[in-house]
């Protein structure tokens, strides 16, 4: 079973990609509605809690966006893509992303976000 670190972002990637996505290794971009306050708040509580790993990883940071859609993004290297159309969203992330040296893109995902389809859930993920 993947521990400390490993076992946060595989979370964060794999499971909760409606709400939250990992930006970097140590920041995850989260839908600022209620559930992704509560996933942020469970995350917390389980870093800190009496089940926490021996080895405790360094500290997450959190990144808020106003619109669920843009909570799931899609790293690729020193590239980041979210969804066009969502410019109160991307105001929040470009400057995140430029801290740390990312490019941010737009993709319109048009009817494929009519129908739930959000940027992970139409990618093809694997290790460069």
């Amino acid at each position: 079973m993947p521990q400390g670190r490993d076992m946060y972002m595989g979370v964060c990637m794999c499971v909760l990609h409606g709400q939250m996505t990992a930006l970097s290794e140590d920041t995850i971009v989260v839908a600022d509605i209620p559930q992704g306050h509560a996933l942020v708040n469970l995350i917390q509580n389980t870093r800190d809690g009496p089940f926490a790993p021996a080895t405790r990883p360094p500290p997450l940071e959190f990144v808020y966006v106003p619109d669920m859609l843009c909570s799931n993004i899609l790293r690729i290297g020193p590239h980041v893509v979210m969804q066009a159309g969502y410019p109160k969203s991307e105001a929040v992330l470009r400057p995140q992303c430029e801290k740390r040296g990312l490019t941010l893109h737009t993709l319109e995902m048009g009817e494929f976000a009519k129908a739930d389809g959000a940027l992970t859930c139409c990618s093809l993920l694997f290790s460069l």
